[in-house]
């Protein structure tokens, strides 16, 4: 197994090592709060025109891991693209542990993680500098020391649980549903009186969210937020509802067929989940072992209440959170160990009637789903040692409008729809243009007019420029190019974008 999760890690700096790891807009910020951390500034970001700004939106512990491994390697790009590949690695080798844990098989547990290692969602999620490959890794761990700790009740094995679970919940907000879990699953499968349960989710519970707590009152001192979230009803939309049908359809076949395809894709993915945890709930009495039972009822609650508090997030909180298959990964990650161990359970008895080698289907229909994943995953591969990712793509960085940026006189005043990118390329702090809608909160901005009139009056400066990426798109909530470039004339136009001056 421990080879497997090499090859994984091996692989993943193989795709990263050309070019870099990939650099989108949160990786920017995680980037620059980690370089902030290290020069002695604490947990905040540089926003536009260089203001230091409270880092309240994400968690701090990603940027903190990245701070802490820039401290000792002095290079904070090499850093994530090694943090990735190992959490990837270890995140593998979790997953076969886990499995070979509940099935007993090594069979199982080989296959089960080189089908997540070669699975493309989770390789493509790790090429970027995000946090998800760390919440990934703390998810799996949490989860298995939380079965363990449910069948032989080692005390020290649900504390350290609740510790990573908090360390999770430090990473992404989102790690509140594995406090959840390990609340629930106490209450519920903990052996024992009613009054033990209880004393023993409260502890779990106590430690796994101290940590974040403190995080969100220190948030709440500096900004009046707790995560830069407000409560806002934003129901789910169709555009929500078509991203997750894409999403989900990507799990079995990366496709860019029609609509109706994608959701015949995902309807499957649904139907094959359905099917997984209607015979968890009601096929009892499958193996005398308890430690199947409490893995597939610990991921599958989990499964289920990191879907809702998404969900729930979605509706109330943050109406910007996207049902990518970045959000999503550690639902897939679940999904798999999930279907590798109730198949396990299922075959195995049926096997010894069918073929003379058990497991022969188990590993046979494995390997088809290896086979069928390898030729995408190799493709992702391919184009991320060609190309690159996000802002470190050689698109971005051989941008005609940021090499005109960059030639601009010392401190221009740049406002941009891309205003984390010209910061990442050019070391400009830029300024955003103003989105007439909040994106998470999903309200229109009560400033609005006067944070565009604000604008134009900074762009009558001699030394300040509009600059509209076409690759950045202009978002919903943005003005339209019009109303961006009333009164400035075209300084220069690329096949990327366009660049607006005085004069």
């Amino acid at each position: 197994m421990i080879f497997v999760a090499l090859l994984a890690l091996s692989f993943q700096l193989y795709s990263t090592a050309p070019i870099g790891v990939g650099v989108s807009h949160d990786s920017i910020l995680y980037l620059i709060t980690a370089e902030n951390i290290s020069d002695g500034e604490g947990a905040y970001w540089t926003g536009g025109g260089g203001e230091l700004k409270p880092l309240i939106h994400f968690p701090p512990l990603y940027p903190l891991l990245l701070a802490f491994g820039s401290s000792l390697a002095g290079n904070g790009m090499q850093i994530a693209a090694w943090s990735a590949a190992s959490l990837f690695g270890a995140s593998v080798l979790l997953a076969g542990a886990i499995i070979f844990y509940a099935t007993g098989s090594w069979r199982a547990a080989i296959l089960g993680e080189t089908f997540f290692a070669l699975s493309p969602p989770l390789f493509e999620v790790h090429l970027e500098a995000m946090s998800e490959p760390l919440y990934l890794t703390l998810t799996l761990s949490a989860l298995f020391l939380l079965t363990s700790y449910l069948n032989d009740q080692k005390r020290w094995k649900g504390h350290l649980s609740a510790l990573i679970s908090s360390l999770a919940f430090l990473t992404r907000y989102i790690g509140a549903s594995l406090a959840a879990t390990g609340v629930i699953a106490l209450l519920l499968f903990y052996p024992g009186s009613k009054l033990k349960k209880i004393r023993e989710a409260l502890r779990f519970g106590a430690i796994a969210i101290a940590a974040n707590f403190v995080w969100t009152m220190r948030n709440f001192s500096l900004t009046g937020s707790f995560t830069n979230r407000v409560f806002a009803i934003h129901p789910i939309g169709e555009e929500k509802i078509n991203e997750a049908i894409t999403t989900l359809s990507g799990w079995l076949l990366y496709t860019k067929d029609s609509l109706e395809i994608k959701i015949m894709l995902a309807a499957f993915i649904i139907l094959l989940a359905a099917g997984i945890v209607l015979s968890i709930l009601f096929h009892p009495g499958r193996s005398k072992s308890r430690q199947p039972r409490h893995t597939k009822n610990v991921f599958l609650l989990h499964g289920i209440l990191f879907g809702f508090f998404l969900l729930f997030s979605l509706t109330f909180f943050d109406a910007s959170t996207r049902l990518n298959s970045r959000i999503l990964s550690p639902l897939y990650g679940i999904a798999l160990v999930l279907l590798f161990v109730e198949g396990h359970s299922i075959l195995k008895p049926r096997l010894r009637v069918l073929i003379e080698k058990p497991h022969g289907a188990f590993i046979a229909m494995g390997l088809l789903g290896v086979l069928f994943f390898a030729p995408t995953t190799l493709g992702v591969i391919s184009v991320a040692r060609e190309q690159g990712r996000g802002f470190n793509s050689r698109a971005w960085q051989g941008s005609e409008i940021i090499a005109k940026l960059r030639a601009m006189q010392p401190d221009p005043i740049i406002y941009t729809n891309e205003a984390f990118a010209v910061l990442y390329l050019t070391g400009i702090p830029a300024l955003r243009v103003p989105e007439k809608v909040d994106p998470v909160d999903g309200k229109r901005r009560e400033n609005y007019e006067e944070l565009l009139a604000k604008m134009k009056r900074r762009l009558l400066d001699p030394n300040s420029a509009l600059a509209v990426f076409h690759q950045g798109y202009l978002r919903p909530g943005m003005p339209s190019l019009d109303e961006m470039s009333e009164g400035l004339i075209r300084f220069h136009q690329s096949s990327d974008g366009i660049i607006y001056t005085r004069e």
